[in-house]
């Protein structure tokens, strides 16, 4: 999508993605990770879903600082594969 604003897509595709994992794993609350860039920034996003079995789930949401992705690509790695690392057996 090539939006000025992407965060309300990235909103929509996490909860999607909690959804799809709460239908794996039914705690009743759901950690998500994503991420944005606009140019060469990138913003990662930590999410925690809760009450996604109702009508009006919660997204509860914290933001990365801004990462630039010429400058600062080492960082972005180490961020991914921090977030990857929580999820199976790899060492950061």
């Amino acid at each position: 999508m090539n939006a000025p604003n992407p965060q309300f897509q990235l909103y929509g595709e996490m909860l999607a993605a909690a959804w799809v994992n709460w239908k794996k794993d039914t705690n009743a609350e759901q950690t998500i990770f994503g991420c944005y860039t606009i140019t060469d920034d990138w913003t990662f996003v930590r999410g925690v879903v809760q009450e996604i079995e109702t009508k009006r789930p919660t997204l509860h949401i914290e933001f990365s600082p801004r990462y630039n992705g010429v400058l600062e690509a080492e960082r972005i790695v180490q961020i991914l594969k921090s977030i990857v690392a929580q999820y199976a057996n790899i060492s950061t």
